[in-house]
């Protein structure tokens, strides 16, 4: 497997377990639990040894970022002011943030179980094992790192904004996963060590990481939470408040 497809996969992985929830892109799709016997570990050790390599505080700061953004190119007012106050990006995140984090953090716990068994549809114990242990390696920290500092969401909020109930296309989705595949590789390839490439080499003939391009494209059937069983119903309305009374002060400052 070559570096970039393996850092596709590895992008469609990451991307599938965390995804950023939000007001914007709330889904509809209820959770379903699958409960894995403990003999399963390896696969709860291999989701986890993931999620441990993806930042969640960057995250937060992502998924703001990319409702700001999104919102300012789909509201003509809003991109007046935000235009006008160019703070009011950094103070949106300060107010959306904790939220995000929250919401990130329990959906990654709600997904643990249903995540654990895709893993087991496609991978014996001592392949997930032994991708549990390259996540963890530093190269398999830094290639996280690599998507995680390039995750892109513009198509997913535009698509979630413009669209009915927040329904997103899921042509979107795979725009911003070509997108975020893109900009990782130009960040990681011309970073890798001739140590490190020889690492990858070596790892790509592996039968695990021969089925990871095939799990990760599995992941993407893992449905998200809905959106009212991370955020309860009074963080939802203090949400609300809280970014009314950002929107309210900014106008008053005009």
């Amino acid at each position: 497997m070559s570096v970039s497809r393996f850092l596709a996969a590895t992008a469609l992985a990451a991307m599938a377990l965390a995804s950023v929830p939000t007001l914007a892109l709330a889904q509809s799709v209820p959770a379903q639990s699958a409960p894995i016997a403990k003999a399963d570990q390896p696969y709860f050790d291999l989701y986890d040894s993931i999620i441990g390599g993806l930042d969640l505080d960057q995250m937060a700061n992502q998924g703001a970022d990319a409702i700001f953004d999104g919102m300012a190119r789909n509201n003509a007012e809003f991109a007046a002011l935000a235009k006008s106050q160019p703070g009011l990006k950094g103070e949106f995140r300060s107010v959306a943030k904790p939220y995000l984090s929250i919401w990130v953090g329990r959906t990654f716990s709600m997904k643990r179980g249903r995540v654990a068994a895709k893993f087991k549809e496609h991978l014996n114990p001592a392949e997930a094992r032994e991708l549990a242990a390259f996540y963890g390696s530093p190269l398999g920290r830094k290639m996280l790192r690599a998507v995680g500092n390039n995750l892109s969401a513009s198509n997913t909020v535009d698509s979630a904004l413009k669209g009915r109930s927040g329904k997103v296309d899921q042509n979107a989705v795979r725009d911003d996963e070509a997108d975020t595949v893109s900009a990782a590789m130009q960040d990681l390839i011309p970073n890798l060590t001739p140590a490190e490439q020889r690492q990858m080499l070596a790892l790509g003939k592996t039968s695990a990481f021969r089925k990871l391009d095939g799990v990760a494209e599995a992941m993407q059937s893992v449905p998200d939470p809905a959106f009212n069983e991370i955020a309860t119903q009074e963080e939802q309305k203090a949400f609300a408040e809280a970014l009314g009374a950002l929107f309210r002060k900014a106008r008053a400052r005009q």
